[in-house]
């Protein structure tokens, strides 16, 4: 019989271990960069050539130098 969360955003928590405390805040950190992420499919390849060229350290300041321009 099938025991998984039928919801994705489902948690199981077994305790009393460390390791389940860690997956559970693994979990809400996945969920919260998932809020923050941007797909930008074909021009993912000269996403990563702008910031190499420009010599930007992350994503975050190539978005910045964009919206400057």
């Amino acid at each position: 019989r099938d025991s998984s969360p039928k919801n994705k955003n489902t948690v199981i928590i077994y305790s009393p271990s460390c390791c389940s405390r860690l997956s559970f805040v693994d979990h809400k950190r996945r969920l919260a960069r998932g809020r923050t992420r941007v797909n930008i499919g074909a021009a993912f390849q000269r996403w990563r050539e702008l910031k190499e060229r420009e010599g930007l350290e992350s994503d975050a300041e190539v978005a910045l130098f964009l919206l400057d321009r």
